[in-house]
């Protein structure tokens, strides 16, 4: 499926008293600094992903493990950026609404990644003293609290209600803490990974829904015809 602007909304729009805390389906891109491919290389029409490449689909993966009210649906790395559907499910207050098309839509014949369930220690990552310009955010995630229990963990994070925005900027922070640690242990430097906020898009209809899932998928296949292409 080729790129289309008023599906897809590549440009950054944030929706004026818009509560981005509300379930849904939320499309998002978000792109390396300077659009670096940093992330691996497109071989024969697939994505065939780099150590780097690696270690952000195993945060972005993990990341239903910090929010229980999330899932991630269908998404695609690519060398200079990253696709996904992210899904806030409705939490325990009752005002909470419901926003888009809901779970119920994903396209039955395209499969879900799995979600990987990492040891409950490694659920909460001080990210004190990280540097915001190589994050990529405007303010960094942080949460030094002690590992908590998972029963109370749970319990925690269903009472807030955290943003999309949240959810976006603990994926930088955690991608990040990650991708240091091993470049340190090697005495390389990272730079910045990310570039400042990201595009995102609400699905509002079963068919967008199905739109977008598919032209994640193709991505790969369809790269040189990607707005975000670089050799």
């Amino acid at each position: 499926m080729p790129y289309n602007k008023d599906i897809h909304h590549r440009r950054s729009i944030r929706l004026k008293d818009y509560d981005y805390s509300q379930s849904g389906l939320y499309f998002l891109t978000i792109c390396t600094q300077d659009r670096e491919c940093k992330l691996g290389n497109i071989v024969n029409g697939e994505m065939v992903l780099n150590e780097l490449g690696n270690e952000i689909d195993n945060v972005w993966k993990e990341l239903p493990n910090h929010f229980p009210n999330i899932e991630c649906d269908i998404y695609q790395i690519m060398p200079n950026h990253i696709h996904g559907i992210i899904i806030i499910n409705k939490l325990t207050n009752a005002s909470d609404k419901n926003v888009g098309v809901g779970l119920a839509s994903t396209p039955t014949e395209i499969k879900r990644p799995n979600t990987i369930i990492n040891d409950i220690n490694n659920v909460w990552i001080d990210v004190i003293g990280a540097d915001a310009d190589i994050i990529g955010i405007d303010a960094i995630w942080v949460d030094a609290r002690p590992t908590p229990t998972l029963e109370i963990e749970k319990e925690q994070q269903l009472k807030k209600k955290e943003t999309l925005g949240d959810i976006v900027c603990a994926f930088k922070s955690l991608s990040v803490v990650r991708c240091l640690k091993n470049y340190k242990s090697r005495n390389e430097t990272l730079g910045k990974l990310w570039q400042r906020n990201y595009y995102e898009h609400i699905i509002r209809t079963h068919q967008e829904h199905y739109k977008i899932a598919n032209y994640i998928i193709s991505n790969p296949y369809n790269w040189k015809e990607d707005e975000l292409f670089e050799e």
